[in-house]
């Protein structure tokens, strides 16, 4: 499971205030155990999600139905500190090799796609998104995260106005 995506939803929407923090950090606990072991940022994830944790636990015990001045600050650094991780995490870049290579970035992970550079564009082979390269050719690559991924990829290309299509 990618949990990046579900991280980001609930993000939003306790920020949009329709979670609680305690129903926050249930559903951010979750999804950093969810994670594979391998991501260098899942302990500094469950940093900030301590911080998070405290918080709620301390208005639980003090039966505060809102946080004071100093904990909304925290929480809201905690916050900005994950979105800047999840940031990173799914970074996307694409830097063709050769005419019929380009290697996909996705936060620290890569992995080589087979492309056709047609003149006003990028023809990319979906089948060649199979597995990362080392260190984490391991990691299995399910098939919606292989959907997540061309949908990543092509973000990226409309984002750069370059043509593109996949066969």
């Amino acid at each position: 499971m990618n949990p990046f995506p579900h991280m980001s939803f609930i993000i939003d929407v306790f920020e949009k205030k329709h979670i609680s923090l305690y129903g926050f950090v249930g559903e951010l606990s979750a999804s950093i155990n969810a994670m594979s072991d391998s991501y260098d940022e899942k302990n500094e994830l469950r940093s900030h999600w301590g911080t998070l944790e405290l918080v709620n636990a301390v208005m639980l015990d003090n039966g505060a139905q809102t946080m004071s001045p100093e904990e909304a600050e925290w929480v809201h650094e905690a916050v900005a500190n994950i979105k800047q991780i999840l940031a990173n995490l799914t970074e996307v870049t694409i830097n063709f090799i050769d005419d019929s290579t380009a290697l996909y970035g996705y936060g620290k992970r890569q992995m080589k796609i087979r492309v056709e550079k047609i003149p006003d564009g990028v023809i990319l082979d979906a089948d060649t998104i199979r597995s990362w390269l080392p260190p984490y050719e391991k990691e299995l690559i399910s098939d919606s995260e292989k959907e997540l991924i061309q949908k990543l990829i092509s973000g990226y290309f409309d984002k750069h106005n370059i043509v593109y299509g996949w066969i």
